[in-house]
């Protein structure tokens, strides 16, 4: 296999999707390792790391792409890398199809070429690449969260975990999933007062035994309404997999909130939780609420968050070193995360929210 690992154009992304630990495994398995200068650099990882470990290094994108078997990032391809990427590539990424405009689909499908999911990567009712990116997520939500409640932040000037006589920072956590049992595992060793709210009865259990001291809410619109006015800070980590977040904060919801309160929503990637959400490098206010909806937090520990990524994509890389069918009988896993297969839509759900139609994958594999 001759794999490809560029450099991430989004300023604001800082990760890789390959570390050169991750480079030394697939070359110590047979494969071809070609990787764009500066690729790893934001992250902590020089050219000289990834030429140690047994990789070429390119000097544009289009050297380390052209005739490449299997193209690995981090963010959605570009509109140039597309263009480089050959009928008989396969591209691995984040994609986030569904919650995107119509155009990177038609391009995806228009270059003829195969797409892997990344964030649809799912065994044994585990996600091995996105649970640790969103675990982070939720982690640094809440180091953020300390800072813009002070007065530098922009806050009123309060800690988080109060003072003798002087109560704790309540936090709402919205949603009991990966994300959110991490942020309010944070919020809670930084002693806030914590509840958090979750639609499913047997998750909740789950979290009643996880998180000691934290009250566990069965999600309804009363209960919401009751613990919006209550909070403090409220954390948005309300995802479907694979499609766009749903819209649980209407405005009129969010008028109910505390003036002044803080509204941070790790949603963002998939649209937002918030109908008054949207992608921002700071704080910005909206209906009395501080809302902070920064895209990509996992970015902010590019080095941390590489690694893991690293981790969660090694398998799957070398599976796909066999080709796209043998590496579906070895990797279950890839069937329901392909999205296209050789310029075809493969993928039920995003035919459905882009209004196309989709193929069987197993059909177009024989």
């Amino acid at each position: 296999m001759f794999l490809s690992l560029v450099k991430e154009r989004d300023p604001s992304e800082a990760r890789v999707a390959l570390t050169p630990e991750g480079v030394r495994g697939l070359v110590e398995a047979g494969h071809e390792v070609v990787v764009e200068t500066e690729a790893g650099q934001r992250a902590g990882f020089p050219d000289s790391d990834y030429r140690a470990a047994g990789a070429q290094i390119a000097f544009s994108d289009f050297e380390a792409v052209r005739a490449c078997d299997v193209l690995v990032k981090v963010q959605a391809p570009t509109d140039e890398e597309l263009e480089l990427i050959t009928p008989d590539s396969t591209l691995v990424s984040f994609l986030h199809l569904a919650a995107r405009k119509q155009g990177l689909l038609e391009r995806l499908i228009g270059s003829g070429s195969t797409a892997v999911a990344l964030e649809l990567i799912e065994k044994q009712g585990r996600r091995p690449v996105m649970d640790p990116i969103s675990a982070m997520g939720g982690r640094i939500a809440m180091n953020l969260v300390q800072h813009h409640l002070t007065r530098a932040g922009g806050g009123l000037g309060r800690l988080i975990a109060g003072s003798p006589g002087v109560p704790p920072v309540r936090v709402l956590v919205l949603g009991g999933g990966v994300a959110g049992l991490a942020a309010a595992q944070a919020a809670q060793a930084q002693g806030a007062q914590v509840a958090i709210v979750e639609l499913d009865a047997t998750r909740l259990m789950v979290l009643h035994e996880q998180l000691r001291g934290v009250v566990t809410v069965g999600a309804s619109a009363s209960n919401l309404s009751h613990y919006l006015q209550w909070a403090d800070v409220v954390v948005c980590a309300v995802g479907r997999r694979g499609l766009p977040a749903p819209k649980i904060l209407t405005t009129a919801r969010m008028r109910s909130m505390r003036s002044g309160s803080l509204l941070v929503d790790l949603s963002i990637d998939e649209g937002g939780c918030a109908e008054t959400s949207r992608p921002s490098a700071s704080v910005y206010e909206a209906e009395g609420v501080r809302h902070l909806c920064v895209p990509n937090l996992a970015s902010l520990v590019a080095q941390t968050a590489s690694e893991a990524l690293s981790i969660g994509t090694m398998p799957l890389l070398l599976a796909l070193g066999r080709g796209m069918r043998r590496a579906i009988e070895k990797r279950p896993e890839l069937l329901a995360a392909t999205q296209v297969f050789e310029g075809t839509l493969c993928c039920p759900m995003v035919a459905k929210m882009q209004g196309g139609t989709a193929e069987d994958l197993h059909g177009l594999l024989g």
